[in-house]
């Protein structure tokens, strides 16, 4: 039996075109790097990137030896296109993430096709899997950065040493008036394993003025714990004594963290030996 495949060069051109700029944009979103006219540069790529497909799949006549040439000379081109030179190390990572963009993009393209039965890469299928991939993506980053900011944390008090994961938060600047120490929000359950069967009133306590988002000032009851350790890596930071505040019992609920570490410990850590 022979079979017979009819090859449609404007089809092929067109999907080919989409998918480019799906995956450069989604390379954006991993590298956010920005540069003049960006994206016009992702446009005149992806149409590159597709006539040179094409030609390469007319002349070698061989899928494999177009995806080889496609994956070592005609990505790398339009990576340059798209979005410069951005030296050797950088743009090895920019060349990771855009093969990482392609195959998240096949698996949302196959998973659409298994829902809707469309295979064929229309532009409006292109933009349904455009604002999905994205979507993926962001939150990947999302989950990648937040692993980033969770440490181990030690607290000593007078029901002993407790040790949980602490989400290190930009946004907490709370510190006590007059000496600046900064101030850590941990959950209910913490606060009492810390301070024992003695409960807070044996800890020094002070109360600190707040102002967050969405909502007026109020102020918040904070208690002094014998010690706070803090450990990334080869990085450790030590304050003692520290500061702790009692969240509410939703705001950690569910969580992997059970401490909101205040924005100081940033500074700290970044000071530490190599």
């Amino acid at each position: 039996m022979i079979f017979i495949y009819v090859f449609y060069v404007d089809v092929f051109l067109v999907q080919n075109f989409l998918m480019n700029l799906i995956i450069l944009s989604l390379t954006c979103v991993f590298w956010k790097r920005s540069v003049k006219w960006m994206k016009l540069r992702m446009v005149f790529a992806g149409l590159m990137g597709a006539v040179l497909s094409a030609l390469c799949l007319i002349g070698l006549k061989t899928y494999r030896g177009t995806m080889a040439v496609m994956a070592f000379f005609i990505v790398p081109a339009m990576l340059i296109l798209a979005f410069g030179w951005p030296g050797g190390r950088q743009f090895v990572f920019c060349v990771g993430t855009s093969l990482l963009s392609a195959v998240i993009l096949n698996g949302v393209a196959l998973a659409f096709y298994n829902l809707t039965g469309i295979k064929t890469m229309h532009l409006y299928v292109s933009i349904v899997v455009l604002f999905a991939a994205r979507f993926l993506v962001k939150s990947l980053l999302v989950s990648v950065s937040q692993q980033k900011r969770q440490m181990k944390v030690t607290l000593t008090g007078p029901g002993g040493c407790v040790s949980c994961m602490g989400l290190c938060d930009s946004g907490n600047l709370l510190c006590i008036p007059g000496t600046k120490e900064p101030v850590h929000i941990i959950s209910p359950e913490l606060l009492r394993r810390i301070a024992g069967q003695e409960g807070t009133e044996s800890l020094k306590e002070e109360t600190v003025a707040f102002r967050a988002l969405g909502t007026g000032e109020g102020s918040l009851k904070v208690y002094q714990i014998g010690a706070l350790q803090v450990s990334q890596g080869k990085c450790c930071c030590h304050m003692k004594p520290a500061w702790v505040g009692c969240g509410d019992e939703a705001l950690m609920k569910g969580k992997s963290y059970q401490i909101i570490l205040n924005a100081a410990i940033i500074d700290a850590l970044g000071d530490c030996p190599p």
